[in-house]
């Protein structure tokens, strides 16, 4: 059974990368053409249709994660942490996101430069956002929650985010085709 299931969680890893890896592929083979993206102007208050895709991704992962955390019956508290703990991963992961892409970009620009050129990059946004979760989720636990509940429920937590990140990751992933 530990077999099966380590053989089903490889072949999901390797079909997550290969859709990655093809959208890498897809946007540089359009970019190298001297094309234009599908549709890069803004629709409405400044926000493209790649912004729109990655708020979708993004309220998606919010609500599935509700959704879960009450299937799974976290408490109210526990709940509302998970909440902050997921502002504060997706503020502090699109920072890092821009950072890391930051550093990627000196190999080409020659200098560490952060302007509205920079991008993003999801692994980079991946580090910081679990990192920031994984903080914010025991500290806030360890003070807010009753009988040690998040440090018991972190396997349900890890099952939850393991769901809502490739949710959110597989909006972007469309939002980068138009931009």
């Amino acid at each position: 059974m530990k077999k099966q299931n380590a053989l089903l969680t490889n072949s999901a890893f390797c079909y997550i990368m290969m859709i990655d890896e093809y959208a890498d592929n897809f946007s540089s083979a359009v970019s190298e053409k001297g094309q234009f993206s599908m549709y890069p102007h803004s629709l409405f208050l400044g926000l493209t249709l790649y912004d729109i895709f990655i708020l979708v991704g993004v309220v998606a992962a919010f609500l599935l994660a509700d959704r879960m955390t009450v299937k799974r019956g976290f408490s109210v508290s526990l709940q509302r942490i998970v909440i902050i703990c997921a502002l504060s991963a997706v503020i502090v992961g699109y920072g890092s996101a821009v950072l890391f892409q930051a550093f990627y970009n000196i190999a080409e620009r020659g200098k560490f430069v952060i302007d509205a050129n920079t991008g993003a990059t999801f692994y980079g946004g991946l580090i910081g956002g679990a990192g920031a979760f994984l903080l914010v989720y025991f500290i806030a636990g360890k003070h807010f929650c009753k009988d040690n509940e998040a440090v018991k429920r972190f396997p349900d937590m890890l099952d939850i985010g393991a769901c809502c990140i490739p949710l959110a990751h597989a909006f972007g992933r469309l939002g980068c085709l138009t931009a």
